[in-house]
């Protein structure tokens, strides 16, 4: 870790590209999923607001190789929770795909037979 200052700006960096990508899904998908994007938001802000205050109070101030493991295992818990909010996001991303296939299957289907049965009237 170079400084706690920089330390702070991943911790906002990642914080903000995955909140970014949040609302750019509900904006391109606004009919679906909000309520579960939004939990996603809450939870990538407490994250964030978690990560930043136990930066600011390390754990062991006196003890240079306590301190270096707090950040460590801040930097660790950055990773790992900002991956778990994208693979939410991404399942959310998932579904609302897999349901929107459904759909345009079914439309296609429907309109299939009334051409069909259109052609039999004729």
């Amino acid at each position: 870790m170079a400084s706690v200052k920089q330390l702070k700006k991943d911790i906002d960096n990642q914080i903000f590209e995955l909140l970014s990508d949040c609302f750019i899904y509900t904006g391109l998908h606004p009919d679906n999923k909000v309520d579960e994007v939004a939990s996603i938001v809450e939870s990538a802000v407490g994250l964030r607001n978690d990560l930043i205050s136990r930066t600011n109070h390390p754990e062991g101030r006196n003890d240079p190789k306590l301190v270096r493991k707090h950040y460590r295992a801040i930097q660790s818990d950055l990773s790992s929770g900002v991956d778990k909010l994208c693979k939410k996001l991404s399942t959310v991303s998932s579904k609302r795909t897999e349901s929107s296939k459904k759909t345009e299957s079914s439309k296609k289907t429907e309109s299939s037979k009334k051409t069909v049965s259109a052609k039999k009237k004729e």
